[in-house]
């Protein structure tokens, strides 16, 4: 086995995984509201010179962006609480296993329950810390969920951020 320089055991909570599924569809969510106001923007652009007789659709039009937008928050909370509950029901939450994540020179080994997963540091998409766990993302939708508990202190954790930035950095250098 390699040089071992981080290994976590942890376990995910349910409010850790509701909490990472709120994170990447808020992102998602503020994607399509950027797109939404863009095209309202520019819809309303077009119709400048016909506002006469259309400007009754584009009010209705601009009502509907409006409660569409302002829906999109309980919107998110309701689709996920819908599929953690449909999750339960099949008994395949993707939580409450026991995690071990070991960072070495070149790898990240993951071990969770009887499954075992080795992958190169350019799987990594970027690291963000949220109130208090951290995401390692491996893709737009999918990523390490790590209680910031496992860091005894605030300057190990500086450390391993540091660790685990210069090894994306690096690779995206390359």
């Amino acid at each position: 086995m390699e040089n071992v320089r981080y290994q976590f055991e942890f376990q995910i909570s349910e409010k850790d995984y509701i909490d990472f599924n709120y994170y990447v569809h808020k992102i998602i969510t503020k994607r399509a509201e950027w797109f939404l106001r863009t095209v309202f923007i520019l819809l309303f652009l077009l119709m400048l010179p016909v506002l006469g007789s259309w400007f009754s659709y584009f009010l209705l039009f601009s009502f509907a962006l409006v409660l569409i937008l302002s829906f999109a928050g309980v919107w998110l909370r309701w689709t996920v609480n819908l599929s953690i509950r449909g999750l339960k029901k099949r008994g395949k939450l993707p939580y409450g296993k026991k995690y071990n994540l070991q960072f070495q020179e070149d790898f990240v080994f993951e071990t969770e329950d009887e499954t075992e997963t080795k992958y190169p540091y350019t799987k990594i998409e970027k690291v963000k810390i949220n109130k208090d766990v951290m995401y390692i993302f491996v893709s737009v939708m999918q990523a390490h969920i790590i209680p910031l508990s496992v860091f005894e202190t605030e300057e190990q954790q500086n450390e391993f951020m540091t660790f685990i930035n210069h090894k994306i950095d690096t690779l995206e250098n390359i």
